[in-house]
């Protein structure tokens, strides 16, 4: 399984509202996994900037 996040780990608690909930559901989904941190920009992030940058002009 691959997840994707354009924001960094300390803003993985705001879609929740609630830090003790996102830490549990991270923990569920992490466990016994890999996790590798590129430290790039997404392709759809950067795809969807492009294209609203594009239309603006």
């Amino acid at each position: 399984m691959r997840t994707d996040s354009a924001g960094g780990t300390h803003e993985w608690d705001k879609p929740f509202g609630d830090a003790r909930l996102c830490a549990a559901i991270a923990d569920r989904i992490t466990f016994r996994c890999t996790l590798i941190q590129t430290g790039t920009e997404s392709y759809p992030f950067r795809t969807t900037q492009d294209s609203r940058f594009a239309a603006a002009d």
